[in-house]
This record gives structure tokens, C-alpha cells and sequence, in this order.
């Protein structure tokens, strides 16, 4: 997966949270940071919330981060 498409999930998952003011500059950072910092920012996100749309998409990146 691309980072854009990694943009779109950390997105989603960042909605699933609670960051209050501080939301448009935490997923501006996390569009970011490198690609394996992305997949361990999603990894940590989707252990927060219970989405199976996302789960599949997160597992996705992983997947195609460790080929």
C-alpha cells in the first residue's frame, strides 16, 4: 500500500479517537512520519477501537509492509 492510502486508514482511525483540539495536527504528523512509522501508528490505533472495516484494511498495510 501507498502512503496515501495509509493517510486515508490513519484518518479513519484517528476519527475513532478522542483528541479533541488537538486532531488536525496529529494526523497532519502522522501523514508524515515514514511508511513503517505509519503501519505502527495504525497497529497501535486499531488495538483502541473495534472496526472490521478498518482491521482488514490495517491488516492490508501490514501484510504488504512485510513483503
Amino acid at each position: 500500500m501507498t502512503k496515501a492510502e495509509h493517510n486515508k486508514i490513519l484518518e479513519d482511525l484517528w476519527d475513532q479517537v478522542n483528541l479533541n483540539d488537538f486532531k488536525a495536527e496529529i494526523i497532519l504528523m502522522s501523514h508524515l512520519v515514514a511508511k513503517d512509522h505509519q503501519i505502527q501508528l495504525m497497529m497501535a490505533l486499531i488495538n483502541k477501537v473495534d472496526c472490521k472495516r478498518l482491521t482488514d484494511l490495517v491488516n492490508k498495510a501490514v501484510a504488504d509492509a512485510e513483503k
